[in-house]
């Protein structure tokens, strides 16, 4: 894009008679804030993006938000908001009018209220709904972010409230009680106890839990063999267009928490995103105790399409809570989500775009790849990255075209607003809110595919950071199998026979595995000659049995760890796929301490670290 033309010197004022009812351009070329070659630079964007021409010369940073608000006072005829809206206003209708509206009741006078609007087309769209419910009032033009700023003080207490209630109480797990997660635990092991003392023997102990091993090891097998023999599905974008339907309004939430380190190569790789500034809407979300992050971006200079919303303190401090106190907000139609790490491929959102206008109504949510950048920093790294190519290259794109619910990453991740909006968007209290949504989405009739671009992220490689991010995934599938467990004819209602059972091969496979793992390490002590399974009630046959499981399992992972690892470019790692045995006993650790915090911590978010 050319550098912005100097505007001309000198301003008139464009509270002039003649410019009323003029074209937006011209006022602005005419009063001295725009010169024609930006303007002609300007309109030749818009022919190409149907984009708002005052949105378009903001976003280049042509005129300022106030320009615009001055310019089309000037057109109407109306006002400009210069001072702030009256606090004390007894406001007229809900806050979710005004908010989803975006405008704002700023001023009253004894006969007639003044309305603060940004856009002329929400003025038009509400005039009914505003003459029925105030009565005559008059309009004045602020910038969005005047608009915003007196909602959020307005509202907030709404705001907040809805930020923490929009999912429905019974698909919510605001209701876990830690108390009776403590109590189940509590009564499972005096139930072994008693049967141990009962029949005699602690070796019945040891054989329940052997039992429950091969019970998720057979699980793992038949899900992994399933989407081994189910073809990949194929990708496929559409070639690429420059119509003015290809180019939808995106807005991308970025929630950030303690992110000093990175935050301003956040905003240069976001710089990097190839898409019409005049659609893309992107919002940094600060939570109200942070004010170290709130600092470095304030000292960052930010492109006018980049704002930043600050989250208040509610009950929970969570990545949902922000985003749902932000989505009312959001401009666009596509909603996107990014870690503060991210960096994602520079086409990314055209492709998003472009797979959406080529979907039907029924996809409303993308998922795109995670691959990590600093895959050889060390072992784990390379491990993580293993994992990681694993499940966004094979597992993920099989399951999903053998029909199954997409339990969602956190990041990369696009929507289309309506469905959010029409499911309470995520739960606030929720530790896995993507994995939850992704079944929310499902049990609605919603699709989820896979978009075929990857964004690179920094993989946790110190093993206490790793542990402490995998006990919260682990808490959080298992608080989310038991919310959507409440009514399990209503899960196999809404989901169907087959989308209920893979529900099941994919939460229990990974809950138990993690969880009975060391189980089968005393199985690998006892074929040194260290154990005598015998005395644990431990036949032959019981033996060699759970042997070739682990074997066939053993196969089948191999299998796809080969596949997704020439799948993904990385092939120097093809000789650290056996050492990935060696990195799971990590997650049983994670699995333990998410257990400990179900009865402790259920709604506590451990933050991971990142730079």
């Amino acid at each position: 894009m050319p550098t912005a033309v100097r505007k001309p010197s000198a301003y008139q004022s464009m509270r002039r008679r003649e410019f009323r009812n003029k074209p937006l351009g011209q006022i602005l070329v005419a009063s001295g804030r725009l010169s024609d070659a930006s303007l002609e630079f300007a309109l030749d964007l818009q022919q190409d993006t149907g984009g708002r021409l005052g949105d378009i010369l903001v976003a280049h940073h042509f005129n300022s938000p106030e320009e615009i608000s001055e310019a089309l006072a000037a057109q109407s005829g109306d006002g400009v908001a210069r001072r702030g809206y009256d606090p004390t206003l007894d406001c007229p209708d809900d806050p979710k009018f005004w908010i989803d509206a975006g405008l704002m009741p700023w001023s009253k006078t004894a006969t007639r209220w003044k309305i603060a609007a940004a856009d002329p087309r929400d003025v038009a769209k509400h005039h009914e709904r505003l003459t029925r419910h105030l009565g005559p009032y008059d309009i004045i033009w602020a910038s969005h972010a005047q608009i915003h700023d007196a909602q959020t003080q307005r509202f907030q207490s709404y705001l907040c409230h809805h930020a923490e209630h929009s999912v429905p109480d019974h698909l919510s797990c605001r209701g876990y009680s830690p108390k009776t997660a403590a109590w189940v635990m509590v009564c499972g092991v005096l139930a072994l106890s008693a049967l141990a003392v009962t029949l005699g023997s602690a070796a019945i102990v040891f054989q329940a839990f052997v039992a429950c091993a091969i019970f998720g090891l057979t699980l793992s097998i038949l899900l992994k063999t399933a989407l081994l023999l189910t073809p990949a599905p194929v990708v496929a974008v559409p070639a690429m267009e420059t119509t003015a339907m290809l180019w939808p309004r995106i807005s991308v939430m970025v929630p950030l928490f303690r992110e000093t380190k990175i935050a301003e190569r956040l905003i240069e790789r976001i710089k990097m995103l190839e898409y019409p500034r005049s659609h893309l809407d992107v919002i940094l979300l600060l939570e109200h105790s942070d004010p170290q992050t709130k600092r470095v971006l304030t000292k960052t200079p930010l492109p006018s399409w980049i704002r930043i919303i600050e989250i208040p303190k509610g009950t929970v401090q969570t990545k949902p809570r922000a985003m749902n106190f932000a989505l009312p907000f959001c401009k666009g139609d596509i909603i996107g989500i990014y870690d503060a790490e991210d960096a994602p491929e520079p086409n990314q959102l055209v492709k998003v775009a472009t797979q959406f206008a080529h979907s039907p109504p029924s996809v409303v949510c993308l998922q795109g790849r995670l691959d990590f950048y600093n895959t050889h920093s060390n072992w784990m790294a390379r491990c993580f990255t293993i994992e990681y190519a694993s499940w966004f290259r094979m597992m993920l794109p099989r399951l999903s075209a053998l029909g199954g619910v997409i339990p969602l990453g956190g990041t990369t991740l696009f929507f289309r607003k309506s469905a959010l909006l029409e499911l309470g968007a995520w739960d606030a209290h929720n530790v896995t809110e993507d994995a939850d949504l992704g079944i929310r989405l499902s049990r609605a009739g919603y699709e989820c595919r896979i978009l075929d671009s990857t964004t690179f992220e920094e993989a946790n490689n110190r093993p206490l950071s790793w542990i402490k991010q995998r006990s919260r995934w682990l808490k959080g599938y298992a608080i989310t199998y038991l919310v959507h467990m409440r009514a399990p004819r209503d899960l196999w209602r809404d989901l169907g026979a087959k989308k209920f059972v893979l529900f099941q091969l994919v939460f229990l496979n990974t809950l138990i595995g993690f969880l009975v793992a060391p189980v089968f390490w005393v199985f690998w002590v006892a074929a040194f000659g260290l154990i005598d399974l015998g005395l644990m009630g431990i036949s032959n046959w019981v033996y060699w049995g759970i042997s070739a499981l682990c074997l066939a399992s053993f196969l089948i992972e191999m299998r796809l760890n080969t596949c997704a690892v020439r799948q993904s470019g990385h092939i120097a790692l093809r000789r650290w796929i056996l050492s990935v045995y060696l990195y799971f006993p990590l997650g049983s650790l994670a699995m333990y301490k998410a257990a400990w915090e179900m009865i402790t911590a259920p709604f506590y978010w451990d933050k991971t670290d990142h730079g």
